[in-house]
């Protein structure tokens, strides 16, 4: 007789098992699998007893502090290009015929994106 694996019996009692008759047909004929059921039974309710650890106020910061070195690069915001590659501008037109023409420039001494706006007519 095949016994059930610790991850069968472990899904079988969170009722997530994909074929529940099937373990429970086999716990009823295998006396080593209810024991080991039961054994995991008692250590997930010792588990369950444990008081849960206040992590405190600093947790997030804490973590985070840990983890920041090993980042390799901050993630892009969703209105910046991916690094590399250029911005490509954007034109609408509004509801009076006049498009406008978006488009970033390069960075100033300081650091900071600028964008350029131009109305034109759309009409000669």
């Amino acid at each position: 007789m095949k016994h059930m694996t610790e991850e069968e019996l472990i899904a079988y009692r969170e009722s997530m098992s994909a074929q529940p008759a099937g373990v429970a047909e086999h716990l009823a004929e295998c006396g080593e699998c209810r024991g080991e059921l039961q054994r995991i039974e008692a250590v997930l309710a010792a588990l369950d007893a444990l008081p849960i650890p206040d992590p405190g106020e600093d947790y997030g910061r804490r973590v985070w502090q840990k983890i920041a070195p090993r980042l390799t690069e901050k993630p892009a915001r969703w209105w910046q290009p991916p690094r590399g590659t250029t911005p490509k501008p954007v034109a609408t037109t509004t509801s009076v015929g006049k498009s406008t023409i978006f488009a970033p420039s390069a960075a100033s001494h300081d650091g900071t994106d600028h964008v350029r706006n131009r109305s034109m007519d759309s009409a000669p």
